[in-house]
């Protein structure tokens, strides 16, 4: 859980300063994430 957890933190922080889905084939889906 507390990975989980962290790993939810960098997607969120990633999300907020926009570096995932850049240059990833995931943008999608981490977008998706970031609208959710």
């Amino acid at each position: 859980m507390l990975e989980a957890a962290n790993v939810w933190n960098i997607v969120t922080a990633a999300c907020r300063i926009g570096i995932l889905g850049v240059r990833t084939n995931s943008s999608v889906e981490i977008n998706a994430l970031c609208n959710s």
